[in-house]
C-alpha cells in the first residue's frame, strides 16, 4: 500500500495533519502500511489512538494490546468504593 492510499484511509478516520504524519513516520514500507490498513479494515483498531499505537507497535515490532477504556473506568470506580 502506498503512502497516499494510507493517507486517504486515515483522513476518513481523522483528518488531522499531525496524526497522519505521525502514523506515516512509524511505517517504513508498503508492507507495514498494508498491515495497518488490514487491521483497520478488520475492525481490530477503530480510533485514532489505537491506530497510532498500532503503527508504533509495527515500528517497534512488539505485540499490539489495545487499551480498553471501559475497563479502566470500572477499575477507578472499584477503587473508590473500596476506599469508602
Amino acid at each position: 500500500m502506498t503512502k497516499n492510499e494510507l493517507t486517504n484511509i486515515l483522513k476518513e478516520i481523522w483528518d488531522e495533519k499531525d496524526f497522519i504524519t505521525g502514523v506515516q513516520l512509524c511505517l517504513s514500507n508498503d508492507e507495514e502500511r498494508q498491515m495497518l490498513a488490514d487491521a483497520i479494515t478488520a475492525g481490530i483498531i477503530r480510533n485514532g489512538g489505537d491506530i497510532a499505537q498500532y503503527a508504533f507497535c509495527i515500528r517497534k515490532k512488539i505485540p499490539f494490546e489495545p487499551l480498553d477504556e471501559e475497563d479502566e473506568d470500572d477499575d477507578d470506580d472499584n477503587e473508590e468504593e473500596e476506599q469508602k
